[in-house]
């Protein structure tokens, strides 16, 4: 039993070893998770369509206002009251300063905020840490490997 497991145990450590050779060619990290016959790979996704000065812009704002941020969370749609931006001065200025924002935070809000209980947009409304704040090899799926 022992020589099953140390062979499995080299096994699994020199697929992982040849799967992160081939993440580091490409220069970025993917991760891994197996349940029962199902592979799941997480890459990263390719940021060149996203405005990161807008979204930092916003993450900013949203840490300075978690109020706001939360209200934004539960409803999307009221990033277009012109009542709800006045109330919260660093979204008046977030808005004045990135105008496109409006329709991009519309489109996508999970780019800008997390779901949270009552979210109108996501089906599964529940409170998680956003991807950009956990830690590399923190991944809380039993089983999941990072590569």
């Amino acid at each position: 039993m022992k020589r099953f497991a140390f062979a499995v145990a080299v096994i699994l450590v020199s697929g992982a070893l040849v799967s992160n050779a081939s993440a580091r060619e490409n220069g970025q990290r993917t991760w891994e998770v197996k349940n029962g016959s199902t592979t799941i790979v997480f890459e990263p996704a390719n940021g060149q369509d996203l405005n990161l000065r807008e979204l930092r812009a916003f993450s900013r704002i949203a840490n300075d206002d978690p109020a706001m941020a939360k209200a934004l969370a539960r409803n999307p749609k009221l990033i277009e009251s012109d009542a709800f931006a006045r109330r919260h001065p660093g979204l008046q200025q977030f808005l004045s300063r990135y105008p496109r924002a409006k329709e991009s935070f519309i489109a996508d809000p999970g780019n800008f905020v997390v779901p949270v209980a009552g979210s109108r947009w996501s089906k599964k409304a529940k409170q998680a840490k956003p991807s950009h704040e956990l830690k590399e090899g923190a991944n809380s799926n039993e089983g999941g490997q990072m590569m």
